[in-house]
């Protein structure tokens, strides 16, 4: 016996010495990825902050050219703000029912530009449609007590505060992460969407505050007052389907509220244009989503899966594009049922912007509010990595989005990385459940 026992010291003695090395060598892997983590972030956020100065000086003078352009048209570059403008004049107007007419309201748009009526130098109009709804036009409609010039001011005074209030929301959303915080922020500022959101005076940052809004209302469990907020993301009609979805899965009585808001907001003020403004409204807008799937021009302008296909093959691609849409969907589906909250507002922020056809490059801004709710988790530093690699591929590829267009526009094929890079975080969202439960199962097995 007291040789088994001579022979069995030493065995036991090597694991354990062989163990603490294995925790010693882990010790210092950790900490070297960890400076390695914390050089490469210092190494971002140099390139953000001089990228953010590079577009301020960019946009700055795209957008005061337009503002100094005489015109016809005025504001060449920026002509949303004239549809807008427009819009808003009309649902006050005796003539409001044909807000939605394109015989009407399309002069009148080349009306708010100053082309004289017939002018063939106008074109045909096919940009200057209005789609939202009513309540959106009656929004708008204190602007059309100012000129157009400084409609045009206010708009961009208000998406500049409501760039600030994102970047609060943002930093309130990652608990003031100092480092987390700053780079995500300056990776805000340093996003070409968010210049095409002032430059063409979009309401895509009120839609990301609104999207943020009623996530923080449904994590405080304030269930209903968060399924009426969500429902003002109707002014754009495409994130009234996904988002509610989220709070409807985990108190099904949030979308007998969504649905009671939606009824007073927005379909009651179609009373304004009356039946046939109504039809008028429903042509146009099946029109236009028919067209950016298949419309050779409207195609190559946005960044859903319609735009990607477009845009690598060379010409509009419906069946693919649904065909994609429909794989989307189904791992949002999974996204909603295995994940949390968070990861489930995620994924319903990243399908919206890949499956509807109508996702323009400015839209984007809002997987600002789908990365800072997904970050905002108590998970494994993998977890957040994996988040933060995700997210600055879908970044670079945005900030890269002007190039491959002006490729699309000259006749030739290249790629919108960007959609991609959406449906890989999307794919890293709906896989972080099955992810992180392995991690703890292992954690738990090496204690």
């Amino acid at each position: 016996m007291a040789r088994l026992g001579s022979r069995q010291g030493p065995r036991e003695a090597v694991p354990e010495a062989a163990r603490s090395g294995l925790a010693g060598s882990r010790e210092l892997l950790a900490a070297a990825g960890r400076v390695v983590l914390l050089a490469a972030a210092v190494l971002l956020a140099v390139y953000m902050a001089y990228k953010a100065l590079d577009l301020m000086q960019t946009y700055e003078e795209i957008i005061s050219t337009a503002y100094e352009a005489k015109g016809p048209p005025k504001f060449p570059e920026a002509g949303d703000i004239t549809v807008f403008y427009t819009a808003g004049d009309v649902i006050v107007s005796e003539e409001r029912s044909r807000l939605y007419d394109p015989d009407y309201f399309i002069p009148r748009v080349f009306e708010t530009q100053g082309w004289q009526p017939g002018d063939v130098y106008a074109g045909d109009g096919k940009w200057s449609r209005f789609y939202n709804p009513p309540a959106f036009a009656l929004v708008l409609a204190p602007l059309s007590l100012v000129d157009l010039h400084t409609a045009y001011l206010i708009v961009l005074g208000l998406n500049i505060a409501a760039t600030a209030v994102l970047a609060v929301i943002m930093g309130s959303l990652l608990r003031w992460r100092q480092l987390e915080r700053t780079l995500l922020i300056l990776a805000l500022l340093s996003y070409t969407p968010l210049y095409f959101v002032f430059q063409h005076a979009q309401s895509s940052l009120l839609l990301a505050l609104v999207l943020a809004g009623s996530y923080l209302l449904w994590r405080s469990g304030a269930w209903r007052a968060g399924a009426v907020l969500a429902v003002l993301g109707g002014m754009k009609p495409q994130w009234l389907a996904l988002p509610p979805l989220v709070a409807a899965r985990r108190h099904p009585r949030a979308l007998l509220w969504s649905a009671a808001a939606a009824l007073v907001v927005l379909v009651l003020p179609f009373g304004l244009v009356g039946v046939d403004g109504f039809r008028d409204y429903i042509d146009i807008t099946l029109d236009r989503g028919g067209g950016d799937l298949s419309d050779q021009t409207y195609s190559s302008a946005i960044l859903s899966w319609s735009g990607f296909m477009r845009a690598i093959t060379g010409s509009p691609q419906p069946a693919l594009s649904l065909a994609a849409a429909g794989l989307t969907l189904a791992v949002f589906a999974h996204a909603l049922l295995k994940g949390d909250l968070e990861l489930g507002m995620a994924a319903a922020i990243l399908s919206t912007l890949l499956v509807v056809p109508h996702s323009h490059p400015q839209d984007w801004v809002v997987v600002f509010v789908a990365v800072a709710v997904a970050l905002s988790r108590s998970a494994p530093t993998v977890s957040r990595v994996t988040v933060w690699a995700c997210f600055l591929a879908v970044y670079f590829a945005a900030n890269d989005w002007p190039n491959a267009s002006a490729t699309v526009a000259a006749g030739h094929t290249a790629a919108y990385w960007v959609t991609l890079a959406g449906f890989g975080l999307l794919l890293l969202v709906s896989a972080l459940p099955y992810v992180e439960a392995r991690l703890s199962a292992k954690a738990q097995l090496a204690e």
